[in-house]
């Protein structure tokens, strides 16, 4: 059964991610990326169990490779992973909006794809 909630702790915790939001929102996106890769190194640098599952993974994946690119694209992927949660997820809903999408996308040849659902066969 869950545990009692505390008001401080759920406060603590709001606080610390509107402050990271913010701090976010305060810098370009070029910037607020680099950082979220910082992070995201250094979050595997404190949790060792997660780098090295990834490079599990990767060598798994890739059992050609050598250790060392294994572990660089393992290292990057968690970088990634950090950029696309702490700065995708919070800066996108901002920047692409009713008004500004045609900035931001571009929409290609659709024709393809729609032949595809067309067709209505698997892939």
């Amino acid at each position: 059964m869950a545990g009692t909630r505390s008001a401080f702790k759920d406060l603590a915790q709001y606080a610390a991610v509107r402050t990271a939001v913010t701090l976010l929102h305060s810098f370009d996106v070029r910037t607020s990326l680099a950082t979220a890769a910082g992070i995201g190194s250094l979050f595997c640098r404190l949790h060792s169990r997660h780098y090295r599952r990834a490079i599990e993974h990767v060598t798994d994946a890739f059992p050609d490779w050598p250790a060392g690119r294994c572990e660089r694209v393992a290292m990057r992927s968690i970088e990634n992973m950090f950029r696309i949660f702490m700065v995708d997820a919070m800066v996108t809903p901002r920047l692409i909006t009713k008004s500004t999408w045609p900035q931001y996308i571009r929409i290609g040849n659709l024709k393809d794809a729609m032949d595809h659902f067309i067709r209505n066969k698997p892939a």
